[in-house]
């Protein structure tokens, strides 16, 4: 169980000794202590939580993609109703309290906004839990608790199974996000409703993160089949590449009912009025995703700059 007490404000250097108290939520010395931490997988994100009792949660999030950045956001059952400023210091942890707090991070915080630190303060905080440390966060709040300094506290109690269970799901992310799958452009061979070798590897990178992203919601595709005699044999060309696409997503376990599809193949239309069943205007397919706006966390969609890392 966790504790939630009043003492003397410690030496951390965050505000005067003279004018504050602390109000500190940790966690009790006990094996159920480790229950605080759980970890959420999928190709496309990996979430280690810490549940601090009292106050809220803090969330590792690493997402998939080329750059697989860490971050960490702190989210309070009581929202935050005026600016502050907030600290993360690795510290010794309560059973073996000797050896030096160290500031990690240092971030602004706004009202109506989760606390928010980059890829540095992340890995630091991680590396102090490794290590055995806990992690501080002290901030002030005037209208909530005056002259009190808050201190949610993260314990490395129960931390290093966890850890590794975070880790194999991070070794395991695509290299892909949703901004690189969500407009795809992929060809089939020349005549025929066969796709090419890295159309392949492509259409199967987004059908695996679509299988992992529940916010997507409708797949829209356009097939175009030009060149050949007349349409109807350009319409019968485009209906089986219609198919085939299907049969892909079908095959991935995706239902059909969120899938749109629209087939061009009037000569007439070409952007080639020369065109021929080898040009690439005859042999491309665009798929094209949208996403539940209700589902989506937009922060996932943005590259975070490395907030919290300067120390001054």
């Amino acid at each position: 169980m966790l504790s939630l007490f009043k003492s003397t404000l410690i030496a951390l250097a965050l505000v005067p000794l003279t004018s504050y108290g602390q109000v500190k939520y940790d966690a009790a010395l006990s094996e159920k202590s480790q229950s605080n931490w759980s970890v959420l997988n999928s190709k496309i994100s990996c979430v280690l939580s810490y549940a601090i009792e009292g106050f809220g949660r803090g969330d590792f999030v690493v997402l998939s993609g080329s750059k697989k950045k860490h971050s960490f956001e702190l989210f309070m059952q009581t929202p935050l109703n005026q600016a502050s400023q907030m600290r993360f210091i690795s510290a010794p942890s309560d059973w073996t309290p000797v050896g030096d707090e160290k500031l990690i991070g240092r971030i602004k915080i706004y009202k109506g906004f989760n606390p928010f630190v980059g890829d540095s303060v992340s890995l630091r905080m991680l590396t102090a839990l490794e290590k055995g440390r806990q992690i501080l966060m002290p901030y002030t709040n005037d209208k909530t608790l005056p002259n009190e300094t808050i201190v949610p506290t993260i314990s490395p109690i129960g931390f290093n199974e966890k850890y590794n269970e975070f880790l194999l799901c991070t070794s395991n992310l695509m290299d892909i996000s949703y901004k690189d799958i969500e407009l795809l452009a992929i060809t089939f061979d020349d005549a025929s409703d066969m796709l090419t070798a890295p159309s392949v590897t492509r259409l199967l990178d987004q059908i695996e993160y679509i299988k992992n992203d529940s916010s997507v919601n409708r797949i829209s595709i356009t097939v175009f089949s030009y060149g050949l005699i007349d349409n109807l044999e350009n319409k019968d060309l485009a209906d089986r590449r219609v198919a085939t696409l299907k049969k892909y997503f079908a095959d991935a376990g995706i239902k059909e009912d969120i899938i749109e599809v629209k087939t061009l193949y009037n000569n007439r239309l070409s952007p080639n009025t020369n065109s021929t069943t080898a040009d690439i205007d005859s042999r491309k397919a665009l798929i094209e995703l949208d996403r539940d706006r209700y589902k989506i966390k937009y922060d996932y969609d943005v590259d975070m700059p490395d907030i919290g890392a300067q120390l001054k």
